[in-house]
């Protein structure tokens, strides 16, 4: 026998060895267990054939499929394919790059062998990023209808909109745990981040000082996990309190200059630039008006203030700029997407008539209110106050500012009310 070389094994490859092509992850994986759990048993569900995984960009959504789909390898019996799409403008070629397809000389059309290679298979199809992919949805349609037992999950920063689609939206990292008493480290933002500081600065604990400015950084990025990394970052250079201090003054200091990470992810403005470029100029104008608002808003506030209509909210909540909360019906902006759209804001033609509305709205909005502070309607009152009480805050500062006395009277008497029950001396 001729002598073994070096790229030779006796050795045969591990039985799942060819069952996926998922990237190795360099980092673990952190937190982000219900929302695994919850995914989970999407894809156990018969009747679910596609889930889009959907959020701003940098909210973790690759790392998030990525897990889930390691977790399901053996569910399927040829495995996973990992597509990445964030290069390309032809899904169908990404995908036959993916799957190490050739095309026949057996005159079929490409698509139609692309289907035809799928149609028997049983396996899950991961196809990332694709946003920028949108008008080619129709073939993830024709996948599914061709090979009845292929799942798939995209990720996205806008819905497919396809009949077949389940849309799972992700958030921020949180902040609470399952119970009260949870440890503070134990809450999955301060994990990645504390996570991240210790890889620039290897054995670094927090405690004292340094857990409470941890615990203001993740709330000033609400949790999202770019936010966070490219806030740890800093760590070699400057104190958590002073990284606190930076990320209040400006958006652009987070960033970074770590070299094997997608160009759209080098910083939070980039982010959001990639994603402003996708809007229509209809849609930049309301989501610019929109950022007036503070810790969200009702629909008939962004009507008023915004001239928001339903379908222009629907349409940035599929774009993953705006999010419904299904209990309070209420629409949230990230805040740090929100101070994006209110730097474009302040630059445009349309500021002061605009803070100038949301003001006059909040104004009437509180003085509404006041008859309603002294019968048996008062704790309903009091909560819905209280869920736009940043809104009228903002709204009331604006009007003094401006020296608006007669709006600043219809504000008072519903702020004594609800100060004095609540006991915000």
């Amino acid at each position: 026998l001729p002598p073994q070389t070096a790229f030779e094994t006796l050795t045969p490859p591990a039985a799942d060895a060819t069952k996926h092509n998922l990237p190795v992850q360099t980092t673990p994986f952190v937190g982000r267990e219900r929302e695994l759990t919850e995914l989970a048993k999407l894809l156990d569900n018969a009747n679910v054939r596609l889930v889009t995984i959907l959020a701003q960009g940098g909210m973790g959504k690759t790392h998030l499929a990525l897990e889930l789909a390691q977790r399901q390898v053996n569910e399927f019996a040829e495995g996973i394919l990992f597509v990445p799409l964030g290069a390309t403008t032809d899904l169908l070629q990404a995908i036959v790059e993916a799957s190490n397809y050739h095309f026949q000389a057996d005159g079929r059309t490409s698509h139609q062998q692309l289907l035809d290679h799928f149609s028997g298979k049983h396996m899950l199809l991961v196809l990332d990023d694709f946003e920028d992919l949108i008008d080619a949805a129709p073939l993830v349609s024709e996948i599914l209808q061709t090979a009845p037992n292929v799942k798939i999950i995209a990720t996205s920063r806008e819905r497919l909109n396809l009949q077949e689609e389940t849309v799972f939206h992700i958030a921020g990292m949180g902040l609470h745990g399952a119970g009260a008493n949870q440890p503070v480290l134990e809450y999955d933002a301060v994990k990645l981040f504390l996570q991240s500081v210790q890889r620039v600065r290897p054995g670094f604990e927090l405690q004292g000082n340094d857990l409470k400015a941890a615990l203001r950084i993740c709330r000033l990025v609400q949790g999202l996990p770019l936010g966070l990394m490219l806030a740890a970052s800093w760590v070699d250079t400057l104190s958590l309190e002073e990284i606190v201090s930076e990320i209040t003054r400006s958006l652009d200091f987070l960033e970074t200059e770590v070299r094997n990470i997608p160009d759209r992810h080098h910083s939070i403005r980039a982010v959001f630039e990639s994603s402003w470029k996708r809007l229509t100029e209809p849609e930049r104008e309301v989501f610019m008006k929109l950022s007036v608002f503070r810790d969200g808003f009702t629909r008939e506030a962004a009507q008023a203030v915004a001239d928001a209509s339903l379908r222009g909210l629907v349409g940035l909540v599929n774009k993953s700029l705006l999010r419904r909360e299904p209990d309070t019906g209420r629409f949230q902006i990230h805040e740090l997407l929100r101070h994006y759209a209110q730097e474009r804001l302040d630059t445009s033609n349309i500021a002061s008539s605009i803070y100038d509305a949301h003001a006059s709205f909040f104004a009437d909005f509180m003085a509404e209110r006041w008859p309603r502070m002294t019968d048996h309607r008062q704790k309903a009152t009091l909560s819905e106050i209280e869920a736009d009480i940043e809104n009228a805050r903002t709204a009331w500062y604006y009007s003094i500012k401006a020296s608006q006395i007669s709006q600043m009277r219809k504000f008072v008497p519903s702020f004594w009310v609800i100060y004095d029950v609540r006991g915000w001396h």
